[in-house]
């Protein structure tokens, strides 16, 4: 039986047996405003809608879809300006497969193809042409499925202006931002943040200045460590601060050099708007008249002969180990943010380590203290600089180290005996941001 099997009001057509036909059966095809222009229907009449490539049936009150148009439930996460980000779609009625159409007005801007459908739930990439539109814009989002029937509806999503400052990078589903010199941290009009975490240390302190007794000088005590990341702690042995709530505006980035060598120079100070770490303390020293001891900072610089380390601030860092005044008069290790400086002696003292933080997905320690260095006769074992950008303290085989720049890393200790009687300098500071949209 070929042909249209229709509806004729004055022709009574006697039931058929599709399971015999030897052709396909052919239905009257209508557009949606075709069909919607219909009268006289009764319950069961059936077309086929080429506006929504579908089979329906009247059901006495509206039509019904035997292949219904995918429906857009919601559209969760945004459209950042300038940055690729993802959205999840939950939809239903949809293939297994979908392309995901932006438009902005009637202009398509690309379109995210084969879009893989996993129960009700879709991720689409947004496509550079869609991020790359002005803050502001709307951007109308449809699907069509693989079958090429488009979604019944569409929903609309602005591009949202994003925070600027330092070098941005993103973690999954964070946008970091990683300050190594002084900035600004902006927070756009129209957004607010909250859940901000972040990472400010401060600078670490260089070495004491040997100025010619013999011995060897404490090492820097490395920069106030502060932090707010979840399930990490902040110098000191302390749990993670509270995070942040941020709401549009300017918050100044200062990032604090380490002290210089060549003489008593604690660290400066780091400050991301309101939260300041403390620059860490010099380490001890003879100064020409008298022993100096380490100074205090963020955390405390080494002392030498007979001296006491420097104290460490709470919630940013630890003290600066002690020295004494037995030969071979050996300088002891500044204080780290995650642990104490030792002292000096023979092996020398070693710097206390920094805290291992995973706020731009990879795990660094920063802000270790640096190594005491040697008196007036070789060490076996040299005086080791925290992990986290310590300096090695100075031997007589080997020369003080600095303090790595951008982890607040104190100086190592000089040796008058190998002739590096200044030791090494701090590492600057550093601050790290991340939150998500």
């Amino acid at each position: 039986m070929a042909g249209y099997i229709g509806k004729a009001r004055s022709i009574a057509i006697p039931n058929v047996d599709i399971g015999s036909l030897t052709e396909p059966l052919g239905l009257k095809s209508y557009t949606t405003a075709q069909r919607d222009a219909l009268t006289g229907l009764s319950a069961g009449d059936t077309i086929y809608n080429t506006t929504t490539a579908s089979i329906q049936f009247y059901n006495g009150v509206d039509w019904s879809t035997t292949n219904p148009a995918p429906i857009i439930r919601s559209i969760t996460g945004i459209i950042q300006e300038g940055s690729a980000s993802t959205l999840t779609l939950s939809i239903i009625h949809a293939t297994e497969t979908i392309d995901v159409k932006y438009y902005e007005g009637a202009t398509l801007l690309a379109t995210d193809s084969s879009v893989t459908v996993t129960g009700d739930s879709a991720t689409s990439t947004v496509p550079s042409a869609v991020y790359g539109q002005t803050a502001g814009d709307t951007i109308t989002i449809s699907i069509e499925n693989s079958t090429g029937i488009p979604s019944s509806n569409s929903i609309d999503k602005t591009v949202t202006p994003v925070p600027t400052g330092g070098t941005i990078t993103t973690v999954g589903s964070y946008r970091i931002h990683t300050f190594t010199s002084s900035s600004s941290f902006v927070v756009p009009s129209g957004l607010s943040l909250t859940d901000v975490e972040y990472v400010v240390i401060a600078g670490g302190g260089s070495a004491g200045n040997d100025a010619g007794a013999g011995e060897g000088t404490g090492g820097g005590g490395a920069g106030g460590y502060r932090s707010s990341v979840s399930n990490e702690f902040s110098g000191g042995g302390v749990n993670a601060e509270s995070k942040l709530s941020l709401s549009p505006g300017s918050y100044t980035v200062t990032i604090g050099a380490g002290g210089a060598a060549g003489g008593f120079n604690s660290g400066s100070n780091t400050t991301f708007g309101t939260i300041t770490a403390t620059g860490g303390g010099y380490g001890g020293a003879w100064n020409g008249s008298t022993h100096v001891t380490g100074a205090s900072g963020g955390s405390g610089g080494g002392g030498n002969y007979a001296s006491n380390g420097g104290s460490g601030t709470a919630g940013q860092g630890y003290a600066g180990g002690s020295s004494t005044a037995a030969s071979p008069y050996q300088g002891a290790g500044g204080g780290g943010a995650g642990a104490a400086g030792t002292s000096g002696g023979n092996p020398l003292g070693v710097g206390g380590d920094g805290v291992q933080s995973s706020i731009n997905g990879t795990a660094t320690y920063r802000a270790g203290g640096g190594g005491g260095g040697a008196g007036g006769s070789s060490s076996s074992t040299l005086g080791n600089g925290g992990a986290g950008g310590g300096g090695d303290g100075a031997d007589n085989d080997s020369l003080a180290q600095n303090g790595t720049a951008n982890t607040g890393g104190g100086g190592g200790g000089g040796s008058v005996s190998n002739g590096d009687a200044d030791g090494g300098s701090g590492g600057s500071g550093i601050v790290i941001v991340r939150y998500q949209l």
